[in-house]
């Protein structure tokens, strides 16, 4: 996963420059861990946005094993 590549941690296809594509951002919105949004806030602490990113990761990726094959 890079900024540079289209290729979402789910299996599908987001934009240059992004984290995740926009069904994983939205899917990340719905569950427990909305507040995850934050991690674009550079008032927080590298070290807990770094935190945050990777728990969005593991979500795009556990929701890319939920989809129809």
């Amino acid at each position: 996963m890079s900024y540079e590549s289209t290729t979402c941690p789910c299996g599908g296809k987001k934009e240059r420059e992004t984290m995740i594509c926009d069904p994983c951002k939205a899917f990340t919105a719905i569950t427990a861990a909305n507040d995850l949004a934050l991690y674009e806030d550079h008032r927080i602490p590298t070290a807990t946005r770094r935190a945050m990113a990777i728990r969005i990761l593991a979500i795009a990726r556990r929701r890319g094993k939920a989809l129809p094959q």
